[in-house]
């Protein structure tokens, strides 16, 4: 597999802020949007402090140490192993884990890029992602795929991935197929690592695009862009988040609404005791909830209102 560093770099769509149709054309052209500094580094070091302590409460993170460092302790696992579900409740529990992904930044963001700018417009998904990539661990990477059959509902769903810290190269971190949502709903594999599906594509495609990312960058991009990390090469966890917007009018499955791995770990009742408001997983509503399709018959892409699909939009 190549690493980032051998991946041509992603474009800087910063200046580009806050003007909904150049990041629209932005994200048809490229199928994604790379704005670096977007979040206060404060900010970002600050949520990310607080996760590493949690994490290095349930083990996670070596004892004694720097939290920031976030050097692997003797109960870090693979996503979904056996210590994962205790330190993954921990997390899902932190209202300031949640109130993050209503920055608003990211929410003017993901505003411009929807065209929603009402009160009740923007859904921002109550399902919030943690992602703690084990080092040196190069079997168990995010294999490349597309987040709509995993997410459906609606297709313009954006996914905005936020380093929690600086990630370099050799840290791994997210590349994108670049142009890869014009094709539409790819066939989905049984792959290994963090997801479980995948789609095939050639590691060495020329499409791949990548970055090294600072503490304040955010990666956003649509359900139909293929992505994909690469192996961490140091000592440390890669600590991430994923946050998911889209269009309140647009339909919503149940699982965007649960709080990610459940009923792995418990439902909101229990994860919002002690909270001083619950205002950040509850949705506008009314909501439109359909139900889940099987991602290996279903080969339809639904039509997008935001990006050129199959030749449509």
């Amino acid at each position: 597999m190549r690493s980032t560093a051998a991946a041509p770099a992603m474009v800087d769509s910063t200046a580009l802020l806050g003007e909904g149709e150049a990041l629209r054309r932005r994200l048809d052209r490229d199928s994604h949007l790379l704005l670096r500094g977007l979040l206060p580094r404060a900010d970002v070091l600050d949520i990310r402090a607080q996760i590493a302590t949690a994490l290095q409460d349930k083990g996670w993170i070596a004892a004694g140490g720097d939290p920031a460092e976030a050097h692997p302790g003797p109960r870090a696992c693979r996503e979904g192993g056996e210590t994962f579900p205790d330190m993954y409740a921990a997390v899902q529990a932190m209202e300031s884990f949640h109130r993050f992904a209503f920055h608003p930044h990211l929410r003017a963001l993901a505003s411009a890029v929807l065209d929603a700018h009402g009160d009740g417009e923007l859904l921002v998904y109550p399902l919030k992602i943690l992602r703690a990539g084990l080092p040196q661990d190069p079997g168990f990477i995010t294999p490349p795929h597309q987040d709509f059959p995993l997410i459906q509902g609606t297709v313009d769903v954006l996914t905005m991935w936020i380093p929690l810290g600086d990630v370099p190269a050799a840290m791994g971190g997210l590349r994108v197929l670049r142009g890869s949502h014009r094709h539409g709903f790819r066939r989905v594999h049984g792959m290994v690592g963090t997801g479980g599906v995948g789609v095939r594509v050639r590691h060495d495609d020329p499409r791949w695009v990548a970055t090294d990312f600072r503490a304040g960058d955010v990666l956003l991009f649509h359900s139909l862009t293929v992505h994909g990390s690469v192996p961490n090469t140091t000592d440390r966890l890669r600590l991430s988040v994923d946050f998911r917007y889209q269009r309140s009018d647009d339909a919503v499955v149940d699982f965007g609404l649960r709080p990610h791995y459940f009923p792995l770990i418990p439902d909101w009742d229990e994860l919002t005791r002690g909270w001083s408001t619950a205002q950040w997983i509850e949705p506008p509503r009314p909501m439109r909830v359909v139900q889940r399709f099987d991602i290996v018959s279903e080969r339809r892409t639904p039509p997008s209102r935001l990006l050129s699909v199959g030749g449509r939009r």
